[in-house]
């Protein structure tokens, strides 16, 4: 790997990570007191996770729907894009475990779908490298689209039912279309491949 590209992947990284950052700083300088600052990490390392998580979804088709240097550089860095979204999810994680460990305790039956979608985050984490992609097969890509869909299914559902919660109407009302869109647009990619 030469040193332009490893730059380039640090830069990725970096990105991640800022990323997170200002989400947590965000909720510190936002929330009075310390359950507020749990409470908004959680929520906003959520949301940077879903903009890395768009990234991540559109990187491949975004080639088909829009071929220019920025969405080919995108598409050959996939792999990096989806460990850099992996990481902010950690650290969403790691936000949630304390909102919920110390702040607002749940049941441990409302935890099971964030508890498959963490599974298959670290899965594709896990496998993503050229040693487990030749080991699997065609299971890695089976693997790699399901986790990817899982993924989005989990934001689908969590954006759409604050629709219907008062006080989380603007924050589904502003995400809900995004990830509508994201279907739309990976949908017209495919089509237009299928030409």
């Amino acid at each position: 790997m030469g040193r332009g590209q490893a730059s380039g992947l640090g830069r990725i990284y970096a990105a991640a990570i800022a990323l997170s950052a200002l989400a947590i700083g965000a909720a510190f300088l936002l929330a009075p007191d310390t359950s507020g600052r749990a409470l908004l990490a959680a929520r906003y390392t959520a949301r940077a996770g879903f903009i890395a998580f768009c990234v991540v979804y559109l990187a491949g088709p975004g080639v088909k729907l829009w071929p220019n240097r920025l969405t080919r550089w995108l598409a050959r860095r996939r792999r990096h894009l989806g460990l850099a979204f992996a990481l902010v999810m950690a650290i969403h994680l790691v936000a949630l475990a304390i909102n919920v460990g110390w702040f607002r305790p749940r049941t441990p039956e409302s935890m099971i779908g964030g508890g498959i979608t963490y599974a298959f985050i670290f899965a594709l984490a896990l496998t993503s490298t050229d040693a487990a992609q030749r080991r699997m097969g065609k299971w890695w890509r089976r693997l790699h689209f399901i986790g990817l869909h899982v993924i989005l299914l989990t934001f689908t559902v969590s954006y759409f039912s604050r629709l219907f919660q008062a006080d989380y109407m603007t924050t589904g009302a502003v995400f809900a279309p995004v990830v509508m869109l994201l279907i739309v647009l990976r949908l017209r990619a495919r089509s237009a491949l299928a030409r």
